[in-house]
């Protein structure tokens, strides 16, 4: 599983529209965040997602997205 996990690194993705939703919200803006991201790392123990935005940093687990 992890060595899938780490062929994962550097993809971009897009969030799921509910996770997506989530963290758009608390901006209060809509279009404020842009739903394109790059997986930086993974989690060891947890098997989590560290995901970049262009200004957001967001941890999420493997099915909360979508490859592109």
């Amino acid at each position: 599983m992890r060595k899938k996990l780490k062929a994962l690194v550097g993809r971009y993705v897009r969030l799921k529209y509910r996770t997506f939703e989530k963290l758009v919200m608390p901006a209060g803006k809509p279009g404020a965040l842009e739903n394109l991201f790059v997986i930086a790392a993974i989690t060891h123990g947890m098997n989590k997602l560290v995901c970049y935005g262009s200004n957001i940093r967001v941890v999420v687990s493997l099915s909360d997205v979508v490859l592109i």
